[in-house]
């Protein structure tokens, strides 16, 4: 058996969300995170990573060429303390 304590906020997420984050987690200004569509729609990939940054407090830009979709990285939020 394989189990392991999560927060319930990771239950509503789909498993391309926490992959999208787990990929946002490392990316930096440096990087670029290039998503193969491989039949799924360019929109439903750019909503995906868009929800995940947001999760993560990032700002994302996201750009669609040749069947890929490229996620770069704006700028990190400035998280106020009452967020915290």
């Amino acid at each position: 058996m394989k189990a392991r304590i999560i927060d319930k906020k990771e239950l509503k997420k789909s498993p391309m969300e926490r992959q999208a984050e787990s990929l946002l987690r490392g990316l930096n200004s440096e990087k670029a995170i290039e998503v193969d569509l491989n039949g799924t729609s360019a929109r439903t990939i750019r909503r995906t990573f868009s929800k995940a940054g947001a999760n993560l407090g990032l700002s994302l830009q996201m750009r669609t060429r040749d069947d890929k979709v490229y996620v770069l990285l704006k700028q990190v939020k400035a998280v106020s303390p009452t967020q915290k």
